[in-house]
């Protein structure tokens, strides 16, 4: 090449930013849980909710998940759609990478190995099968044909390079029902962000109602302090008092008594009563004074 002559610069295709924040991410792992628990309630006997500890599902940007914790290295990546409707971006992926074993003595609920036949066979493909139909339902993927459920079909493919660098949007998921059986999803940037919305739309649709004052207030309790007349006692009376001792004092029931807050604030005035067997205070609108 004539080192005169220019090179043409590389296409490059411009990117949109995208990072998800840990309420959001928070908000994923819910859509998620719920599908894991639908699905739980139907293959595993006696399920019920918190009845079992199960694994908590996170979620974090794909670009933070690289080592064996997430099985990147030797990911056996299969896309949940096969329709040329849903692009790179809006795909999600899994990796099929488990045994069936596994999934038998998770169903089996089965500490020790497992005896293959066909009926178990089908018991795992039939509960992995409804297994990603929950998911794709939580992702708002369309569902397609059951034969594209099967993880038997299809080879692996390799997840778009672009998902791997910071701020791509991408998201990885680890899903797990015990300790020992996991899967691992990847979503595209923009099915994530299509998530995010439908999410975001949904919380702002309630609105909270305003109680009334009285409702409001209904259930506190509130500390009233009663001012009767004062009485004068001697320092040497006041220090010869006992428990039982009475004193009597110069209020008459006909003379209004002051009702303060537990503060000391002035609310209103009063008269000593009784109501029901019970010492009562009758509450009355303060009088204004004459000018």
């Amino acid at each position: 090449m004539n080192p005169l002559q220019k090179k043409e610069p590389e296409t490059v295709n411009p990117r949109r930013l995208m990072w998800w924040s840990e309420r959001q991410l928070a908000t994923l792992e819910a859509l998620l849980e719920k599908a894991r628990e639908k699905w739980l309630a139907v293959w595993v006997d006696d399920f019920q909710q918190n009845s079992i500890s199960m694994p908590k599902i996170s979620c974090r940007a794909a670009h933070e998940c690289d080592g064996a914790a997430v099985r990147t290295a030797n990911a056996n990546w299969r896309p949940l759609v096969q329709s040329s409707g849903v692009d790179d971006e809006s795909q999600v992926w899994i990796d099929v990478g488990h045994s069936d074993e596994l999934m038998a003595q998770f169903l089996l609920k089965s500490s020790s190995s497992i005896k293959p036949s066909r009926l178990l066979e089908q018991l795992c493909d039939e509960a992995f099968a409804d297994f990603l139909a929950g998911i794709k339902t939580a992702l708002e993927l369309p569902h397609g044909e059951r034969s594209v459920l099967q993880r038997r079909s299809g080879e692996s493919v390799e997840i778009p390079a672009s998902h791997q660098r910071p701020w791509s949007g991408a998201v990885r998921i680890v899903f797990s029902l015990d300790e020992e059986l996991s899967f691992i999803l990847h979503l595209g940037p923009a099915r994530v962000a299509a998530l995010m919305k439908t999410a975001g739309s949904v919380s702002r649709k309630p609105t909270l109602s305003v109680a009334s004052l009285n409702e409001a207030l209904a259930g506190h309790a509130a500390c009233l302090r009663v001012e009767l007349t004062p009485v004068d006692i001697s320092v040497g009376n006041l220090a010869s008092l006992t428990v039982g001792d009475v004193l009597v004092l110069p209020h008459l029931l006909t003379q209004t008594l002051h009702v303060r807050t537990e503060d000391g604030q002035s609310l209103c005035d009063g008269y000593l009563g009784q109501l029901q067997g019970q010492r009562a205070i009758e509450l009355i609108k303060p009088v204004a004074p004459v000018h």
